[in-house]
């Protein structure tokens, strides 16, 4: 896992964010080897995102369980709908 901690305001940061930048940065990176310890507190979050338009957006138009019109643990809609 690797953490980026910009050097200015975080919002600047995330205006300038490229798939190119983000790889940059990363390349960047020093080695495990380098003698960075970093102690986070173990935290969790949950969210609601409405992934029906995300998905088909992406060009799914099926679940990968195609024998029901959901899938175990599933309680949004079906991704077609």
């Amino acid at each position: 896992m690797d953490f980026i901690l910009p050097t200015g305001p975080l919002s600047d940061y995330e205006a300038s964010l490229t798939p190119a930048s983000l790889g940059a940065a990363v390349a960047s990176l020093g080695s495990p080897e380098s003698g960075v310890e970093l102690l986070l507190p173990k935290f969790s979050f949950t969210t609601n995102l409405a992934l029906v338009p995300i998905l088909q957006g992406l060009g799914v138009k099926t679940s990968s369980c195609p024998t029901s019109r959901t899938c175990p643990g599933w309680t949004g809609r079906w991704i077609s709908s």
